[in-house]
Formats: C-alpha cells, structure tokens, sequence
C-alpha cells in the first residue's frame, strides 16, 4: 500500500506536487516533473508514481503546466528537491518527461551539490 499526498513547495511558484510513499522506509527518492494529460492525477502520472512506489522507492510528481506560462524552471525543481530532502531525503533518481525534461537536466548538477552538501533550500548558482 502507497499513500499519496499533495506536497506544497515553498517559493516555487505556489505549486503542489504528488507525493507517493511506500510502506515503511523508501530505498530511494524520485523527483519526476512531467507533462503527462490529466496532471498530477491523471492516469499516466499515477501508474508512473505506483511502478516506483511498488519498488519500494518514493515518488513527487510536479506538472510541468503548474508552474504558470513558462512552466516548471530549475530553480523549481531544486526547491522541490530541497524540501524533499528536509523530508525524505535528497532524490537520487531525476526524471523529466517531455519539455519537463529540460528544466530536469538544467537543475541535475544543483540538485547533485546539494545533496552533497546537505544543502535544504535553493542551490547557489
């Protein structure tokens, strides 16, 4: 069983992610930001969610289209990533689907430092 709940990100445009957990203590974390039709409650994002939730890892889905006209930016998904880590720990899967994928690209090597750093809130440039 996953529970799934809304994930509110602080400064990033007053969005709100998906958040899927497992059972018990995740084996790893995943940031997914998409473009799938229906959001973050449509189909394709839940069955995405469930396949990682099913391994045992933890899943927040942010929709590319919240993130107002210009969509979901790197410094979007690094906050997300900061808060995530202050809550679950740092994400060690990036994904990004459609143009999702390259605000996910744009963001990997500020998410990666400050993961390592421990870093909680938006990376330095």
């Amino acid at each position: 069983m996953t529970e799934t709940r809304k994930f509110a990100l602080d400064g990033a445009h007053g969005l709100t992610g998906r958040l899927d957990t497992p059972d018990g203590k995740p084996r790893a974390v995943v940031l997914v930001a998409h473009c799938f039709g229906g959001g973050n409650e449509g189909p394709a994002a839940a069955a995405f969610a469930r396949g990682f939730a099913e391994r045992g890892m933890a899943v927040l889905s942010l929709e590319c289209a919240a993130g107002g006209a210009s969509g979901l930016d790197a410094d979007d998904l690094v906050a997300a990533a900061g808060q995530l880590r202050a809550v679950l720990g740092a994400p060690g899967v990036l994904v990004g689907q459609a143009r999702a994928a390259a605000a996910i690209l744009a963001a990997a090597d500020r998410i990666s430092r400050g993961a390592r750093r421990g870093h909680r809130g938006r990376a330095r440039r």
